[in-house]
């Protein structure tokens, strides 16, 4: 398989090089059209060619390499043979600010501990979707936003500790306790698993928990049902 490798000769700006590569669409055109018998079909796209000054080896900057840009050809097509043809043939240049992203996406932000006063909050979670507590549950202790994502807890975890996770699509957290030791690739590791109280019914969890059997995890309040 060979390689090529572009090396930066230094000077001008870096996305202002001159690059010389195959002319995509003109290519994908060709193929397309070299799936019919039609022999005057790829006549017709090497008159195209000449008539937009078109070749199959194009010169671009690496600016245009990398976004892409406008082409001769897919302009002539869209102008006198086939309306709405794009144009454009490359990554398009997203210009929407991240306050516009924000308010587009209705996107509230999170906000963690770092654990730099104290190492074993961090990863915790202080906001939630902007928020700083829940209004799903019943009680002020189920609404508190606290515990990590889950992925990782702080260093020197022992058995006997109650570590907290925030299930995010659950909205809530649970809390996680230890079950067994295991090694893995000669690495010693402990298990935790979610805390068996965490999936009681409403006799022992009133704030979580609708009337159902033990076992069965109440999201219709986070699913607007």
């Amino acid at each position: 398989m060979k390689q090529e490798y572009y090396v930066y000769s230094g000077g001008k700006d870096p996305k202002n090089e001159i690059v010389t590569v195959l002319n995509v669409p003109a290519i994908g055109i060709r193929a397309k059209l070299s799936q019919t018998d039609e022999w005057y079909s790829t006549l017709g796209l090497d008159s195209l060619m000449s008539i937009t000054n078109s070749d199959f080896f194009i010169t671009l900057t690496v600016e245009e390499l990398l976004w892409g840009k406008e082409y001769n050809l897919l302009q002539y097509i869209n102008s006198t043979l086939q309306p709405g043809t794009p144009i454009f043939w490359g990554v398009e240049n997203n210009s929407t600010t991240k306050e516009e992203a924000a308010k587009l996406l209705e996107y509230k932000s999170d906000q963690r501990k770092t654990g730099v006063s104290n190492i074993s909050e961090v990863g915790v979670f202080t906001i939630f979707k902007g928020q700083d507590h829940l209004d799903n549950w019943g009680s002020k202790e189920a609404n508190r936003i606290g515990g990590t994502d889950g992925t990782a807890f702080h260093p020197g975890v022992k058995k006997d500790e109650i570590l907290e996770a925030f299930v995010e699509k659950f909205e809530r957290k649970g809390t996680i306790v230890y079950e067994k030791s295991l090694k893995v690739e000669g690495i010693l590791l402990y298990r935790y698993v979610l805390s068996k109280e965490d999936l009681y019914n409403v006799s022992t969890q009133p704030a979580y928990y609708l009337y159902a059997p033990n076992g069965m995890m109440n999201i219709s309040v986070t699913r607007g049902v």
